[in-house]
C-alpha cells in the first residue's frame, strides 16, 4: 500500500505502475528469474500438451508447427545480464567451495585407515599393539592453521588418552579386540 501525497486514500498500485513526484507513470514489469522460469516451463507445458494431442489426433505437421514455434520462443526470449550483486554472489560461492575442498584435503578425512587395516591385519585381536602400530606407522595431520603434521608431543598426548581409554574400558568390562569395534556405546560408557 503507498499513499498519495495530500492524504488521499491508499490504495494498491499494479505492478506496471511507478510512484514518482507528479503521480504515477507506467513502466515496464519487473521479472524475476524464478517468475521468468515459472512461465517459461508453464509455456512449454502448455505446448507439451498440445503436441500431444495433436500426434493422438494424426496431425502430424501441426505438432511439428507447434514444436517449431517452441523453439522460436525459447530463442527470442532475451538474454538478461547479471547483475553485479549476481556475480558477487557466484564469485563468493566458488571461493568457499575450493576453500571447503582445500579444508577437506588438508584433514584428510579417512587416509588413517590404510594404517588401521594393517594394524589390524598384523595384530589380530590385540586392540593396544594396534594402536601402537597405529600411531607408529601414521602420520596425523592437523586439523586447524597451515597444512602440517601434528608435532610429537601431541602425538604422544593423542596415543597416551587412547591407551587409557583401551584400559578404562576394559575395567567396566567392555573391552574391545580390534580398534574397528570401538562405537558409540563405548563412548557412552567412557562418559559415564
Amino acid at each position: 500500500m503507498i499513499r498519495r501525497s495530500g492524504g488521499a486514500k491508499p490504495r494498491e498500485i499494479d505492478k506496471r505502475q511507478k510512484e514518482n513526484d507528479f503521480g504515477y507513470e507506467e513502466v515496464e514489469p519487473v521479472y524475476t528469474e524464478s517468475r521468468r522460469q515459472a512461465d517459461s516451463t508453464r509455456a512449454e507445458q502448455n505446448a507439451m500438451e498440445m503436441i500431444k494431442k495433436a500426434r493422438i489426433t494424426g496431425e502430424e505437421s501441426s505438432s511439428d508447427a507447434i514444436q517449431s514455434t517452441i523453439d522460436v520462443k525459447k530463442a527470442s526470449q532475451p538474454v538478461r545480464e547479471k547483475t553485479a550483486r549476481e556475480i558477487n554472489r557466484e564469485i563468493s560461492q566458488q571461493l568457499k567451495e575450493e576453500k571447503y575442498r582445500e579444508r577437506e584435503k588438508r584433514t584428510a578425512r579417512g587416509s588413517g585407515l590404510g594404517a588401521l587395516e594393517r594394524a589390524e591385519k598384523k595384530h589380530k585381536g590385540d586392540a593396544v599393539a594396534q594402536l601402537a602400530m597405529f600411531f607408529g606407522e601414521y602420520n596425523i595431520k592437523a586439523g586447524t592453521g597451515r597444512s602440517r603434521y601434528i608435532s610429537e608431543r601431541t602425538r604422544d598426548i593423542y596415543a597416551e588418552e587412547m591407551f587409557k581409554l583401551l584400559r578404562q574400558l576394559k575395567e567396566q568390562g567392555r573391552g574391545v579386540s580390534n580398534l574397528r569395534e570401538l562405537g558409540q556405546p563405548h563412548a557412552v560408557a567412557l562418559i559415564r
